[in-house]
């Protein structure tokens, strides 16, 4: 099984190389594959550097694999910085070619420069112990990915990898944006770090170690992480939630590691997600309000509610170039399903819900509140009562003791022949709750019973006309509730795929 080598041709990227190229023919390693993307950033010198990879895969006899990407533009539609783009499609070009070999590893260049510069980024930038650990050795290329990348220079600074390079006589490219001090890694590698290292000439030795010792926390926190979250988390279709207790229960750091890994969870991966975005989740679910959410990169939402954070990816709009909105990009709701037609008697499918009616009248009443009960005896009743109101009265009085969540009872000579319907909510639903006096605004009814905001477009209503009759597994209205009175039934059943 091969070792896949990223080789952009720079002076760490050869030295790579030909430390690899030599192990393997010392027999140490498995076999070698060379891999280099050209990134469309630098025209003619990504051209040559791209013919120069070439000439040294050939002069040592290993294969190599070549790509070309427009991260520029790749830059513009992710809406993210270049440097960004370009790190997200290198490594998204190497897990390719990685898959498309059979290749379980992927080695890459980064000496202890590179691991000091990204030691001083992620802390400028407010990291915690993750940001502050650095690049670990190893790593899977993307979560849950059998291919590994590998660093073996990190140990390594980059001048003494130039001395090795020099005393081959082995020649290297000069990507002369590594020069340029409008990125914020050049200006760490070029400004910050020669100062630092006046006062601390072993600063990289020093950090190298801080590094190691901060990734043994960091792996011990993320597996940690992993179990609680797959303990405590609960998927709903392509959400996440989580308890507000229990997370709020956690002390830091562990905190800032759950929120990562259900937002890893959630997006399949953490690219582009912040510290600042991770402190953001952690003050939301710890003094946000009800119903207050988060937008955040790659769209994805993070929502309070009553007493569970939620994260999920929202829906975006497309928007056409030049208009007014293009330059922001806001979360849309979903559209909602259309309304359908009742099957009375019978069974209807709305989106994820399956409905079956059934009339009951006679001694289908009885024969129902039997089932209800377990089979067990109804008290003081050894037959059925003849009387058909208080035949009604026991299942009345039986039916508020055991309340079945997923099952409503309807008067259905108070609806006989309306067509009934199921829908979503649409603005202006009024609902009389069992017992109330009147009606009241849907939306007061779904805060009184606690529905997340982000829920209750998903909550399906049977209606007939304009009224709504039930609103499932939370209760029917009052006009149609059943009394003594009653002579037939009309039971809605409702499951749902995703409970």
């Amino acid at each position: 099984m091969s070792i896949l080598v990223a080789v952009s041709g720079g002076s760490d990227s050869v030295a790579l190389a030909l430390v690899m190229h030599e192990a393997r023919e010392g027999g140490k390693i498995s076999p070698l594959h060379f891999a280099h993307l050209n990134h469309q950033i630098r025209g003619k010198g990504a051209e040559r550097d791209a013919q120069f990879v070439q000439r040294l895969a050939e002069s040592l006899g290993v294969p190599l694999t070549s790509g070309k990407t427009d991260v520029p533009a790749t830059a513009r539609e992710r809406r993210i910085s270049l440097e960004h783009a370009a790190r997200e499609c290198r490594y998204e070009f190497l897990e390719a070619t990685a898959r498309g070999l059979g290749a379980r590893w992927v080695a890459v260049g980064h000496t202890a420069d590179d691991q000091l510069e990204t030691i001083l980024h992620n802390l400028l930038r407010g990291a915690g112990v993750h940001g502050l650990a650095g690049m670990p050795r190893s790593r899977p290329i993307s979560p849950a990915s059998p291919i590994r990348i590998i660093r073996p220079l990190t140990e390594y600074p980059r001048r003494q990898l130039i001395d090795y390079l020099e005393s081959r006589s082995q020649q290297y490219c000069t990507d002369h944006t590594n020069l340029d001090t409008t990125y914020t890694r050049n200006r760490i590698r070029h400004e910050l770090i020669p100062r630092l290292q006046q006062t601390w000439p072993d600063i990289r030795s020093e950090m190298t170690e801080f590094a190691r010792e901060l990734g043994a926390l960091d792996e011990l926190l993320e597996s940690v992480a992993r179990r609680w979250t797959g303990a405590h988390a609960v998927q709903k279709h392509r959400t996440f939630e989580a308890a507000l207790d229990d997370l709020n229960a956690l002390d830091e750091p562990l905190l800032s590691y759950v929120i990562r890994q259900l937002i890893a969870d959630t997006l399949g991966d953490l690219r582009r997600i912040d510290e600042v975005h991770v402190a953001m989740i952690a003050d939301l679910a710890a003094a946000g309000s009800t119903g207050a959410s988060l937008d955040l990169p790659r769209g994805l939402i993070v929502r309070r509610g009553y007493k569970s954070l939620c994260f999920e990816i929202g829906q975006r709009k497309v928007l056409t170039p030049g208009s007014d909105a293009a330059a922001k990009v806001h979360p849309e709701t979903p559209q909602p399903l259309a309304a359908k037609e009742l099957a009375v008697p019978g069974e209807t499918h709305w989106g994820t819900w399956t409905f079956e009616a059934t009339v009951l009248e006679g001694k289908d009443i009885w024969e129902e509140l039997v089932d209800l009960s377990g089979n067990l005896r109804i008290p003081e009743f050894d037959e059925p009562p003849t009387d058909p109101h208080e035949r009604m009265r026991v299942f009345i009085r039986q039916l508020r003791g055991i309340d079945p969540e997923a099952v409503e009872y309807l008067d259905f000579d108070r609806i006989a022949g309306e067509t009934l319907s199921v829908r979503g909510r649409v603005p202006g639903d009024r609902f009389t709750p069992l017992g109330a006096p009147g009606q009241t605004k849907l939306k007061e009814f779904f805060i009184r019973r606690k529905v997340p905001r982000s829920e209750r477009d998903a909550v399906p209503l049977i209606v007939a006309g304009d009224r709504v009759l039930v609103v499932a597994r939370l209760g029917v209205s009052d006009d149609v509730a059943l009394t003594e009175d009653t002579r037939r039934i009309l039971k809605i059943s409702a499951t749902a795929q995703d409970r």
